[in-house]
């Protein structure tokens, strides 16, 4: 009898969801109504800041919090909050939601078919949980004039209607942030300039700065995204990290239709404090310690075998599966997923299913008591991957390069056990 409880929590869930929504986007039309009638009373005759404060009956935020411990928030978060003094409404718009218990979620992220949405809630809401969870979160309140921020707005109303809220999330082009910097960009009316000098930075870069504390989450992007982030990346790109697109919009100005120019980023102020519980730390078994023992380990192999003149078969095997292995996913990336940069990681050249053929034919001659024949080609294809990816200017990682030392230093061994 309780077996159709979920779908009548679900259900019931969704209901109350668009019921919400629904109310938010009757509340802000309301607003609007309200707004325009009374527009040219309200709008600010000076260009001093603080008449612009003291006049303004609807005010527009950028909220960026900083990373957390899970790999979904590590990079950080952008949300937009709309305050109407009027009626008190306080509403953040949030496009980094998504449900996790979805058919098939793990699947279609991996495949780059992933859909977010962008869900109004009470700013008291999103704080509280935000405080809960331990992020840091800082506003930047935007100089708009009430005209943009009323557009501003008046976008948002229309993004949160139900077949508008939905979009396929590009963790590189089409974020929580970017949709956020774009929506910013349409309600201004006028030409927005960034001041501070923009860095010489690749995308890999930018992830590089937001995993220095998870070594292995950083381990695991080099190895699934290829050449696309290795180049420089323009202002626009680099702006998909939270925390880049909050440092331009501090120096951000807009340049008026007639020419004169105004901060965007009237104040900033930081709502919460980051709590320790939240903050990343790093692991003392990185990648690089873990391979450079099984380097060690592998030498010490490779000695034995040499002075006994007898292969361990069971450890190539072994190597080989799991090089077989890695490259199941990569190449699956590399042919199937639409995520950016994955078509363009070419060490599935030195990844990729085949070598799981190989290993099996290491079982083969040792039980057929044959040569292994392919050793030496199995050593050059090593050295020429390598030469091809760095050729080819992607960035490749310390442990992949301990990695093909160990393959080579075995394939080089079993080739000169062989010849005495």
């Amino acid at each position: 009898m309780f077996r159709h409880l979920p779908f009548f929590s679900y259900l019931c869930t969704h209901i109350m969801r668009t019921i919400y929504h629904y109310i938010l986007i009757i509340t802000f039309f309301l607003l609007n109504a309200t707004l325009t009638s009374a527009q040219e009373s309200s709008m600010p005759t000076s260009e001093d800041e603080s008449t612009i404060v003291e006049k303004d009956s609807i005010r527009a935020t950028l909220i960026t919090c900083t990373p957390g411990t899970d790999v979904y928030a590590h990079f950080g978060h952008t949300a937009l909050r709309i305050i109407n003094y009027t009626n008190g409404a306080d509403v953040v718009f949030n496009y980094g939601c998504f449900d996790s218990s979805q058919t098939d979620f793990v699947i279609k992220f991996i495949k780059g078919e992933t859909d977010y949405v962008v869900n109004g809630e009470p700013a008291d809401y999103f704080f509280a949980r935000y405080n809960q969870l331990g992020f840091g979160v800082s506003e930047q309140v935007l100089n708009l004039t009430q005209e943009e921020a009323l557009e501003l707005a008046n976008l948002l109303v229309i993004n949160i209607q139900p077949e508008n809220r939905g979009y396929r999330y590009n963790w590189l082009y089409d974020n929580c942030t970017t949709r956020a910097r774009d929506m910013i960009n349409k309600a201004i009316n006028g030409k927005l300039a960034y001041k501070n000098e923009l860095p010489s930075l690749s995308a890999r870069d930018e992830l590089h700065e937001c995993l220095s504390n998870d070594s292995w989450l950083k381990f695991g992007i080099d190895l699934l995204l290829g050449t696309e982030i290795d180049t420089l990346a323009p202002r626009n790109i680099q702006q998909f990290i939270p925390a880049h697109y909050e440092n331009d919009l501090d120096n951000a100005i807009i340049i008026n239709a007639d020419g004169s120019k105004r901060k965007l980023v009237l104040d900033k102020v930081n709502i919460l404090d980051e709590k320790d519980f939240n903050k990343v730390s790093d692991t003392p078994i990185t990648p690089v310690v873990v391979f450079c023992l099984l380097a060690l380990i592998t030498i010490a192999l490779c000695i034995y075998d040499y002075r006994r003149l007898k292969r361990s078969a069971w450890f190539d095997v072994i190597l080989h599966i799991a090089q077989g292995c890695a490259g199941i996913i990569i190449a699956y990336l590399f042919f199937f997923s639409v995520h950016p940069a994955v078509s363009t990681n070419w060490q599935v050249l030195l990844f990729n299913p085949l070598y799981f053929i190989y290993a099996g034919y290491i079982i083969y001659c040792q039980i057929k008591k044959k040569k292994d024949n392919l050793s030496l080609f199995i050593a050059g294809i090593t050295i020429a991957s390598l030469i091809i990816i760095a050729l080819t200017g992607q960035s490749i990682p310390l442990p992949v390069y301990i990695i093909a030392s160990i393959i080579l230093m075995r394939t080089i061994t079993t080739t000169l056990i062989q010849k005495h």
